[in-house]
């Protein structure tokens, strides 16, 4: 008998009969409803402590617990009346009710959520076509009917129950799915069903049987009439737990929607779908929604067709829809369908029955359960039969079905006991409860009461059983008495547990069920109770008893029993009724025996095995009464033995159990004469030599019967031994991998890893050589791909890819703290590795860290230490704060007067301080990152001023022709302060973070600036298009000046459509023929051009081309002529022909195919606009036919002509006019083209045009003449443009020294200079050559010379063309004129002439000296800055606003970013240069007539950053290192430098040693890949930080594996040094730049992302 206990009586709150459903989780009972009439009350677990209370407004009919499983599992409380069900969710309480279209008569859970039947009206007398069976998915759901397929019928689908009177009885759940029993009422027999997902073909027959037949449905559209799609309750959070909630079935307005949820129902979809072809309305271009998965696959319930067709966004609820309106506008040939889900098919009916018999066989209960072997078996009880039909059902990937014919059980009553295998059945006659696995009998129950152990339940009446909850049941009485009682699993303990199930696997079917039946049937768990502590041993050593009686060998006098028999006694004394344990302890108080008791028990405990085998005693076996049943088996059941005492070796916590298993297993060797096997255990435990056996002969002579016989888990030959296994994989070397026993007690997933960290897995054979064919089994991996990807990674070491798996199989340090020595070595090292990771991970999250200010100004201490200029030039360039006017009194001076002064004092110094942000950007560029809740706020410039020692503000005088210079200055400060800001590759700013900032400027020219600099930083892109069209249609031209230019720039080389569409908007030669007008600002029109040239940079668009030189060459540009703005119009179009062909010019020439008739190349055409000639050969037009002519042929066909004589048609006569252009009011312009103003446009064309081609021919044509006759036609500034341009062209032969540049200069010019500079007085060619023309053509020769100098060296610091430079200077400065030799030349040559050169030459040490920081170039830019003119006021000079621009912009290049950021050499960064430098100085800051002013900030397109610092790799410190530099070109030597500080350019470095006495060298070889990525890594990701570790000895990179790492090592003995031994690693760098295929490694990377964001928030 299997004993069970008697735990409570089974009472309810309630006094009527209550419904009772558990929510069960891993087995375990979380929380119980009870519900009656309109109330339910939720309890913790089992016990009668009340969760929460709900109140209905309905009749509950049912109440159950419903896990929907959609994209995540949910959870939820369901309790249903007939007309309404309100679901509660588990998680959160959320409640949604949800009214039905019918009466259900009950309700099923599934495991696709739930099973609703319709009420039919008179019990199936009417509607007998109707559908009655639905499915709810999801309480957001819509209610669908459920397709059914009968036995027979499988090419057939109908709707449930289509022409059936069938009901569902009961429903169980499986593994593989759910079972239905039903009811066939016109057939009289029962049918087993399973639930699935339906095929495509099945919703087809479905529809066509649908159209063979009326069926009611009532539903969608019947529900649509009812406001129905479905309409939603309002939910509401239980405020306190017990109190209840008030939920209507119904609410009045059907408009309410969930607040945080969408509605997803499939007559939505179907009907969206439908529609979505014919909407009156396309979809927005510029906010396209994501692509949506099919309707048909899994969903979410943001995914639905319905929000497209209501055009909203997916955060958004839809409305409740009417769809009878929607369906009116298809017509019937789209008219809706219904989509069902779910399919019932029949898998087993019963055969034989009496149909025409009034007997009702309508069973009641059904279950289904699996045995110890994992098959299933479903049982289910017919009543009036008192029957119980066991059958056995496979589980299938789509399905069930049906092994073998049922068995028959006679049995009154069936149960289930949840988290068991066991089934219990009431049996008819006997009054018994039987106890049952699969149709196997294991024995029978006897119910026991603790509180009364004398009552006996023989003689009352047993009328029913029901299942609880785990290894429970409830047994009711006749007398209505409910009783909850326990059962024993059958083990205790996990340890046994698993010994079992390993037994039952090793044993054929019915020798498993019998061992088992055995054991289950001998109570051991109250013996095991009375253990406390000592459970699992004592556990084990009842089952190695009850191994050695399954075969008839008694064991009592063996050492393992000691414990137990000392158990056995006290539970036999338990178990005496009350009075007899009363009179015992009488007795044993009086003679002692208590004491005894204490004795045996402290014995049996401290009693040790090796003190008993010491004794020498002898151990005599002999034979039980019981029949030897295991026969030949019983080698099986000792091998699963022998594999558990080998796991034992593995973990440490278990050791204490090798002494009670080896003694039997040793014995059990020596009966069957297993010799190898006891030398075995006797090498383990030496002392098993003193233990002699004793053996029954008879017992011998039954032994000698079984045949020792090898089996698949047995051999006689080889025993297997973990020990040996682990010692093998550790010194083995070779590919072979030893033999490793089968065993499910081994930790199969450690040893693998175990084995990986060895190096001795790394592909799949090796593991079907290690765990056979079916490894992905034994080790249960899902994934096996994944888990492949792993271990045959070579980029990884063994050691990380050991950590990969442990991971992979989420084993954790617990698991493998108690691991035996050997292994736990191995681990030690893999867990150290993943330590180093770890802090790989951590420093890399430190150093991906934007710079804070304080870190800036410590690398900033670091490379300059003993002064603060980078302070000084700060305080130079700030504009935020007022000046500080001087006060001298003077007498008779009234305070009108004073007052008159100071604002006159404020005018002049206004003038410089507008001109500071155009330094102060370059200063503070990109030295910020803003969160995403700050603002970036701009003041407006502070142009006041104010007094010592009173500080009294004095405002700057407002004045109407001071408004315009504010607004200026207010945008270039407002650019000023934007670009500080990241770059959008370190942070994206979304375009709520840019509107929010926009928003909170105080003037709008600072929004303007601030838009401009979005667009040099790339964060406009992530403005929508509307947004930016709502911006341009403000007429602002700031904003739409910022925009044009910021779209353009930030999408450069791409040319977005959508970008040219506006700007083309904004040219109107490109804009063609329109009936609309409106006058475009020349101002913008010229920003537009520039924009063209960056949009289309580099793309050599031929179309383009033309037409900006057609613009060039003609005569007037705007409507209203606007004169003053065409210089820098003009100069725009050679800017934009300069950047679209860019470094393009002698491909385009090799591959232009002539055009018919008079052809001139591009680069003709833009020589005749630089030299000069007629303009009809500049400008190229398209005629109807579409071939293209120039304007040259239009004019000779009409040359000669008498003007009476009609006028000439064809293809001339079109070109002729369409050249024709309104004459100028201003200026009378001649045939041909005026080099004034175009010389420059097409100068610059032809130099960004030809970029470092060397084409000879432009050279020629860019060289300046040799004779004073050609030098007088040139205009005298261009001479420096064009000597600029050709060396662009011959861009290799920039050289360096003083002699070179004297080379450039025209020989004649050259010579008559040198006469000049000596100061001589009479000379006898004062009345032949002209003075001026010789001191101005060697002045702008020469700038433009060292300009060109300065756009290639930019960044580089060499002291050879800085000498040059300064030698040019010296020439210029206008102090010491007695020792000046130049000065005549400069006097001579003009003021104009001599500011512009000195501007140039300033532009060029900047350029040249940019990121240096050099204290020679400071005291030089601010002398520049601080010079007063001597003749002239200073409010007057016309150069002093030009002066201060550049020499700001000097100041902020030498410390461009804080001096982090240095120059490029790439095309576009030296266009961008030449555009943003390009030697045109306005007079003022509204000044735009000659030269576009916010040109000047195109700068941020050639900056790059190169910085380098080194920073201790465990604090983060930052430290100085020397740093030795080697070029690929060997010439070149580059000066050792200490970090902080500014690369060479990256792509010319060759190695990089790092040298420090506490960190020792690290080189960096370019030629290596591994070096080149890591070093650009480090300059790109790290913002320049390195980490470096301390070391004694020299330090060299390590490529073993995946990683270069740092490693301290010395060529004699190699010996590892570094302080530490974690390091960074490329695989560490790049994990967060994996490709597409390394997708899926990124979840195993050791780079731990949480870790990361938690180091970048602190």
């Amino acid at each position: 008998m299997i004993v069970s206990t008697c735990v409570k009586p089974v009472k309810s709150i309630f006094n009527s009969t209550v419904i009772t459903n558990y929510y069960i989780r891993n087995g375990k009972v979380v929380e119980r409803v009870e519900a009656v009439n309109k109330l339910a009350l939720a309890f913790r677990g089992a016990t009668n402590s009340v969760l929460r209370r709900y109140t209905t407004d309905f009749i509950i009919i049912n109440a159950i617990y419903v896990t929907f499983n959609t994209d995540i599992s949910e959870d939820y409380l369901c309790l249903i009346g007939e007309h309404c069900i309100n679901f509660y969710s588990i998680k959160d309480d959320m409640f949604c009710g949800l009214p039905l279209p019918f009466k259900i008569k009950a309700a099923h859970k599934s495991k696709f959520g739930l099973l609703l039947e319709r009420k039919m009206p008179n019990a199936f007398n009417s509607h007998t076509e109707s559908t009655t069976l639905f499915s709810i998915a999801h309480p957001y759901c819509e209610v669908l009917p459920v397709i059914c397929k009968f036995k027979n019928d499988d090419e057939n689908c109908h709707y449930a129950w289509s022409n059936r009177k069938i009901s569902i009885v009961s429903v169980t759940d499986c593994t593989s799915g759910d079972l239905f029993l039903c009811y066939d009422h016109t057939r009289k027999e029962n049918c087993i069903y399973f639930l699935r997902k339906c095929t495509k073909n099945e919703k087809a027959y479905a529809r066509t049987d649908l159209a063979n037949h009326a069926f009611c449905f009532d539903t969608p559209r019947s529900i649509a009439s009812l406001g129905y799609s479905p309409a939603f309750m309002v939910r509401s959070r239980l405020i306190d737990k017990n109190d209840s909630v008030n939920s209507p079935a119904m609410v009045s307005d059907h408009r309410i929607t969930p607040v945080r949820r969408t509605i997803r129902t499939r007559s939505m979809l179907a009907a969206a779908a439908a529609l979505e072809e014919h909407l009156p309305y396309p979809q927005s271009p510029a906010i396209s929604l994501k692509s949506h998965r099919s309707t048909t696959d899994k969903r979410s319930f943001r995914d639905s067709p319905m929000l497209r067709f209501r055009n909203t966004s997916f955060g958004s609820t839809p409305r409740r829809v009417q769809f009878e309106s929607l369906l009116g506008d298809i017509g019937e040939e789209n008219s809706l369908e219904l989509s069902a889900d779910l399919c019932m098919e029949c898998l087993l009916t019963e055969v034989g029955i009496d149909t025409e018999s009034n007997e009702t066989r309508l069973a009641t209960h059904f279950i289904v359960s699996s045995d110890f072997h994992g098959q299933n078996f479903a049982y289910f009880q017919i009543p009036s039969e008192n029957m119980v039909k066991i059958l056995r059902v496979n589980s299938l990937n789509d399905g069930f079905s049906v092994f073998g014919a049922p068995t028959n059980v006679r049995a009154r009553s069936i149960a289930r006991v949840l988290n068991t295998h066991y089934v219990l059945l009431l049996e008819e006659r006997e009054n018994t409860i039987a106890i049952y696995t699969g149709p196997y009998l294991l024995g029978h129950i006897c119910l026991t009461n603790p509180q009364e152990p004398s009552t006996s339940f023989a003689n009352q009446e047993i009328s029913g059983i029901f299942t609880a909850y785990s290894n429970s049941f409830i047994v009711q009485y006749n007398t209505g008495v409910q009783l909850l009682h326990e059962i024993n699993q059958g083990f205790c303990t996990s340890i046994v547990e698993k010994l079992l199930r390993s037994i039952l696997e090793s044993l054929s079917k019915d020798k498993g069920l019998q061992f088992f039946a055995t054991w289950f049937r001998g109570n051991h768990w109250r013996v095991v109770e009375l253990a406390d502590s000592d459970a699992g041993k004592v556990e084990l050593t009842l089952l190695l008893e009850h191994f050695f009686t399954c075969f008839g060998v008694d064991t009592t006098e063996m050492f393992f029993l000691n414990h137990v028999r000392y158990l056995r006694k006290l539970c036999n004394r338990e178990l005496e009724p009350t009075e007899c344990k009363r009179s015992r302890s009488i007795e044993e108080n009086v003679d002692g025996q208590f004491w005894k008791y204490l004795i045996e028990e402290e014995q049996s405990k401290t009693s040790s095995f090796s003190d008993y085998v010491k004794s020498k005693r002898q151990v005599k076996i002999s034979s039980t009464n019981r029949e030897d049943w295991l026969q030949t088996h019983v080698f099986s059941v000792f091998a699963a033995f022998h594999s558990f005492y080998e796991s034992l070796k593995l973990d440490r916590r278990d050791s204490h159990l090798m002494e009670f298993v080896v003694e039997p297993l040793f014995v059990f060797s020596k009966l069957f004469g297993l010799e190898q096997y006891a030398q075995f255990y006797q090498s383990d435990f030496p002392l098993l030599e003193n233990y002699e056996l004793v053996i029954n002969e008879e017992l011998k002579e039954r032994l000698s019967s079984i045949v020792v016989t090898n089996t698949r888990h047995f051999h006689t030959e080889r025993v297997p031994s973990m020990n040996d296994f682990i010692n093998q994989l550790m010194i083995n070397t070779g590919s072979q991998l030893p033999y490793l026993p089968q065993s499910p007690h081994y930790p199969t997933r450690i040893i693998i890893c175990f084995a990986i960290a060895l190096n001795k897995i790394s592909s799949a054979s090796n593991l079907y050589k290690l765990f056979g064919k079916n490894w992905q089994k034994r080790l249960n991996i899902e994934d096996d791909k994944k888990f492949l990807s792993i271990i045959s990674n070579e980029k990884y070491s063994p050691l990380r890819r050991a950590k990969l798996c442990m991971d992979f199989f989420k084993i954790t340090n617990h698991d493998l703290c108690y691991l035996n020595d050997a292994m736990n070595t191995v681990f030690t090292d893999v867990k150290q590795e993943a330590l180093n990771k770890q802090a790989n991970t951590a420093l890399i999250a430190s150093l991906r860290i934007f710079p804070t200010t304080a870190e800036q100004k410590k690398w900033q201490f670091l490379r300059w230490s003993t002064d603060i200029r980078v302070d000084n030039i700060a305080q130079m360039l700030d504009s935020s704060r007022p000046v500080l006017i001087p006060i001298k009194k003077l007498p008779n001076l009234t305070d009108t007067q004073l007052r008159e002064q100071q604002e006159q004092f404020l005018v002049t110094t206004a003038l410089k301080t507008i001109t500071r942000p155009f330094g102060q950007a370059l200063l503070t560029f990109r030295t910020e990152k803003p969160g995403p809740h700050d603002n970036l706020a701009v003041p407006n410039i502070c142009l006041h001023g104010k007094t010592n020692p009173n500080n009294i503000q004095i405002d700057y005088p407002q004045a109407d022709t001071n408004k315009q210079m504010i607004e200026w200055a207010n945008f270039y400060h407002g650019m000023s302060r934007a670009l500080s800001l990241v770059e959008r590759d370190a942070a994206v700013l979304d375009w709520e973070w840019l509107s929010m900032s926009l928003k909170a400027q105080k003037s709008p020219g600072s929004a303007a600036g601030c838009l401009f600099a979005y667009g040099l930083t790339g964060h406009i892109k992530e403005v929508n298009v509307y947004n930016i069209h709502e911006l341009l249609t403000k007429g602002d031209r700031f904003l739409t000046i910022s925009l044009l230019m910021g779209c353009a720039i930030a999408q450069r080389g791409t040319s977005d459509i959508q970008v040219y569409k506006m700007l083309a908007t904004h040219l109107p030669f490109l804009l063609g023929p329109t009936l609309l007008e409106f006058r475009i600002e020349p101002i913008v029109q010229t920003a537009a051009l520039v924009s063209v040239g960056y949009l289309f940079c580099e793309t050599a668009h031929a179309s383009l081309t033309h037409q900006l030189i057609n613009e060039m060459a003609r005569e007037t540009f705007f409507d209203a002529d606007s004169s003053a703005e065409r210089y820098s119009y003009v100069l725009a179009t050679g800017f934009a022909i300069g950047l679209i062909n860019l470094g393009l010019g002698s491909e385009i020439t090799a591959n232009e195919i002539p055009l018919q008739g008079g052809h001139f190349a591009i680069q003709e055409r833009l020589c005749i606009i630089l030299r000069g000639g007629p303009r009809s050969r500049c400008r190229m037009v398209q005629d109807e036919g579409g071939s293209c002519t120039f304007t040259d042929s239009a004019h000779s066909a009409t040359r000669g002509r008498n003007s009476n004589e009609p006028a000439a048609s064809g293809t001339a006569a079109a070109a002729a006019a369409a050249t024709a252009s309104p004459a100028s009011c201003h200026v009378r312009e001649r045939t041909d083209v005026n080099t004034h103003l175009t010389g420059h446009a097409a100068c610059v064309a032809l130099g960004l045009m030809f970029l470092k081609t060397n084409d000879k021919w432009i050279i020629r044509a860019l060289t300046i003449p040799n004779t004073f006759v050609d030098i007088e036609k040139i205009r005298p500034d261009l001479l420096m443009v064009r000597t600029m341009c050709r060396l662009l062209v011959e861009y290799d032969q920039i050289g360096k020294t003083t002699e070179w540049v004297e080379s450039q200069i025209p020989e004649i010019v050259r010579k008559y200079a040198i006469l000049l500079s000596q100061n001589d007085e009479n000379c006898w060619w004062d009345n032949y050559i002209d003075m001026n023309t010789v001191a101005q053509a060697f002045l702008y020769t020469t700038a433009g010379c060292i300009l060109a100098m300065g756009l290639k060296y930019g960044s580089t610091w060499d002291e050879k063309v800085k000498s040059t430079m300064m030698n040019f200077y010296e020439k210029l400065l206008p102090e010491r004129p007695t020792l000046n030799p130049y000065q005549k030349l400069c006097s001579m040559a003009g003021k104009n002439a001599v500011s512009t050169c000195m501007n140039a030459c300033i532009s060029a040490m900047a350029l040249l000296m940019a990121g240096s920081g050099d204290i020679q170039m400071i005291q030089i830019f601010r002398k520049v800055r601080n010079h007063k003119p001597r003749y002239s006021p200073l409010a007057k000079d016309n150069a002093l606003h030009s002066t201060h621009v550049i020499a700001n912009m000097a100041l902020g290049m030498l410390v461009m970013g804080n001096a982090r950021y240095s120059l490029s050499q790439s095309n576009v960064s030296i266009a961008s240069l030449v555009v943003a430098f390009y030697p045109i100085y306005p007079h003022s800051i509204t000044d735009n007539r000659l030269y576009f002013q916010p040109l000047r900030f195109l700068w941020p397109l050639a900056v790059e950053s190169r910085f380098f610092s080194t920073v201790d790799a465990k604090t983060g410190e930052n430290i100085s290192v020397e740093v030795e530099v080697n070029l690929t070109d060997e010439n070149v030597v580059v000066p050792v430098m200490k970090t902080p500080c500014i690369l060479p350019h990256l792509d010319k470095i060759s190695a990089i040693h790092l040298k420090n006495a506490d960190y020792g060298p690290v080189s960096l070889v370019m030629s290596n890949r591994i070096d080149t990525r890591k070093l650009h890594e480090v300059v790109k990701n790290f913002y320049g930080r390195m980490p470096i570790h301390r070391a004694t000895k020299r330090l060299e990179y390590d490529l073993r594996y995946e990683n270069p790492t740092f490693v301290a090592s010395d060529k004699q003995n190699q010996e590892t040094i570094s302080e530490h031994s974690y390091d960074i690693s490329l695989s560490d760098l790049e994990n967060l730049e994996l490709d597409n295929d390394q997708e899926e490694e990124v979840d195993l990377m050791e780079v731990d992302e949480n870790l990361i964001e938690n180091v970048q928030k602190s």
